[in-house]
């Protein structure tokens, strides 16, 4: 007998079963998409049209960086599936982007 595929991917099945759900990556893109209807728009445009610009080779220098953060860096850094790990995961790709945005505005 031939079992039955879901038409909904394993990921998704396996984030329907968590009972917490991360809610933050949300709200830090509703807070930036209201901060774009104040007058701070105009200083939030010039910051990120640099980023936007350099889309696809900041995607691809920041792949690489990171390839070489889990391959290398991850014991060193203290980087694991822990809270704090977690944590110094995203201080690693905040120092990422602060890298991105300023090499991108001196670039252009």
């Amino acid at each position: 007998m031939e079992q039955k595929r879901s038409s909904i991917p394993m990921q998704v099945q396996a984030f329907r079963g968590r009972t917490r759900r991360p809610r933050w990556p949300w709200v830090l893109a509703a807070a930036l998409v209201a901060l774009l209807a104040t007058p701070l728009s105009g200083a939030l445009r010039a910051i990120f049209a640099p980023l936007g610009r350099m889309a696809l080779t900041n995607y691809i220098g920041a792949s690489l960086v990171l390839m070489l953060v889990a391959l290398t860096l991850t014991e060193p850094l203290g980087i694991d599936d822990s809270q704090a790990g977690r944590v110094r995961l995203i201080i690693v790709c905040a120092g990422i982007l602060l890298a991105q945005l300023i090499i991108s505005t001196l670039w252009l």
